[in-house]
């Protein structure tokens, strides 16, 4: 499902099959967000996120519902992923998972609600949300990201409101280490290999196999 500002779910496709197109489009990495499963109580679709693992050659990041070091625990080790995201209701989880399986594997998602100051300690990358931006392919929020590549120490990946090329090198240029998108690549013609070689030619650094 891809949403806008996390309502209006569209259907996709089969995440799986998904998945597979994402890798042959030459992503370099894979975002997972759950965004109903904390509000209904339950933790991630673990057999979901095997399927999806075992369709794809790329880190896999799992966000949504992780309420324990023992759910971030199986699904490193039973389903594939790489590192884990924790919104504001999780954060206080980062130190635990952060001892526990390293720093790296803790993703921080600030959206703009909550102290995340105490944290970010144990935040091995954090990703920049709006949930105002989020699909509607407006651009990013470039003064957010600007401010937190100034302050943060680890990496900080722009998300939500991608709507083009130009805005992921904006977001680039303004301190960002990498940029994700979502609606671009199932509502456009645009391809993940077309951003990076349009990147490129502004001379960030780009991997293309």
């Amino acid at each position: 499902m891809k949403g806008e500002q996390f309502v209006s779910d569209r259907v996709v496709g089969n995440p799986s099959a998904t998945v597979r197109v994402f890798n042959l489009r030459e992503v370099d990495e894979l975002v997972v967000f759950d965004i109903d499963a904390r509000d209904m109580g339950r933790g991630p679709d673990l057999e979901q996120i095997r399927r999806m693992s075992s369709a794809n050659f790329v880190p896999l990041t799992v966000g949504g519902g992780i309420d324990s070091v023992c759910t971030a625990r199986r699904l490193f080790r039973e389903c594939g992923a790489d590192k884990v995201a924790l919104g504001s209701r999780g954060w206080h989880l980062a130190g635990d998972i952060a001892d526990a399986f390293g720093r790296q594997s803790v993703v921080g998602v600030l959206s703009g609600r909550g102290d995340y100051e105490p944290y970010m300690e144990h935040f091995g990358e954090v990703i920049v949300q709006s949930r105002e931006l989020d699909g509607t392919m407006g651009g990013y929020d470039l003064e957010r990201i600007e401010r937190m590549a100034g302050v943060a120490d680890c990496p900080v990946v722009a998300s939500s409101g991608c709507g083009g090329f130009d805005d992921m090198h904006a977001a680039l240029d303004v301190g960002a280490d990498a940029v994700a998108a979502g609606a671009i690549w199932q509502f456009t013609q645009h391809t993940p290999l077309e951003a990076k070689e349009h990147l490129g030619g502004k001379g960030w650094p780009v991997r293309i196999t």
